[in-house]
């Protein structure tokens, strides 16, 4: 929570606080998308997006809305 970001990309500038999030940019500049969902094929730059994507299937909402309550 300090602002720190110590990886730097040297492509574009941007700072990363946490390696995990450099690694996955670096990847964006290549095009390269590892994680490929087993259902339909949709591929993400990182793990992490891929479990958000994989709850559209299991039709999960893990998230609501605090003014309406809509669930996403």
């Amino acid at each position: 929570h300090t602002g720190h970001k110590p990886f730097l990309c040297t492509e574009c500038g941007k700072g990363y606080s946490s390696e995990e999030s450099f690694k996955a940019h670096l990847l964006a500049h290549r095009g390269v998308r590892p994680f490929q969902c087993p259902q339909c094929e949709k591929a993400y730059r990182t793990q992490r997006d891929l479990r958000d994507h994989q709850l559209l299937h299991t039709g999960q909402r893990p998230f609501s809305c605090q003014l309406c309550g809509k669930a996403f």
